[in-house]
């Protein structure tokens, strides 16, 4: 099995998940989710990917697939993934088409189409219900605006090809309001809090 050549190479920040098999199983269910979409490619996979994978780990502790997410100039790609599609597609597990963009004839979609039924029985509850709710999230948008939403402060701070955590999760892009300062200054009153 291809998969065999990524095992020690794929970094797993939880390799107790066995994420190199639940990422080949998400790539199959979310490209089967996206089948209808028309502006589905392999930049919005990869974003969905990783929204799900830290969104997840967010909520619940613990990511799906615990994959290791570099930065690129697309946003964040599981390391390794145009090795482990082209042996999807090898295996013919997957198929790989370029198809006309929805806007213009100039460019095209890099698709990924699956060819199997992705087997999710390792995934909880909870964690099914966050993937989906990303799933139909992100129906209909265009890479340009996936990525516009993928580069905030956790993609900004890595460089390229470097790791983002999954502790980025947590960092927020939101802008920092008054209101914010002073229930910080209160906080810090009441509870002692120095500055350091």
């Amino acid at each position: 099995m291809a998969v065999d050549r990524y095992i020690g190479r794929v970094r797993n920040e939880f390799p107790e998940l066995d994420g190199l098999r639940r990422l080949r199983e998400l790539i199959l269910h979310v490209s089967a989710m996206y089948r209808e979409d028309a502006w589905f490619g392999a930049t919005r996979l990869n974003k969905v990917l990783y929204e799900a994978d830290h969104e997840t780990y967010r909520r619940l502790g613990k990511p799906i697939t615990g994959i290791v997410y570099v930065k690129e100039k697309q946003g964040p790609v599981p390391r390794e993934m145009q090795g482990i599609l082209r042996d999807m597609q090898a295996e013919g597990l997957i198929t790989i088409r370029h198809v006309p963009h929805p806007l213009t004839s100039q460019r095209r979609l890099r698709r990924v189409e699956p060819e199997k039924k992705a087997d999710l029985t390792f995934m909880t509850v909870d964690a099914r219900h966050v993937l989906d709710g990303v799933i139909m999230a992100r129906w209909g948008e265009s890479a340009d605006s996936a990525s516009a939403r993928t580069h905030g402060i956790a993609w900004e701070i890595a460089n390229m090809r470097d790791p983002i955590p999954y502790e980025a999760a947590f960092l927020s892009d939101r802008l920092i309001t008054q209101e914010d300062i002073e229930r910080t200054e209160e906080l810090s009153r009441r509870f002692g809090w120095g500055s350091y």
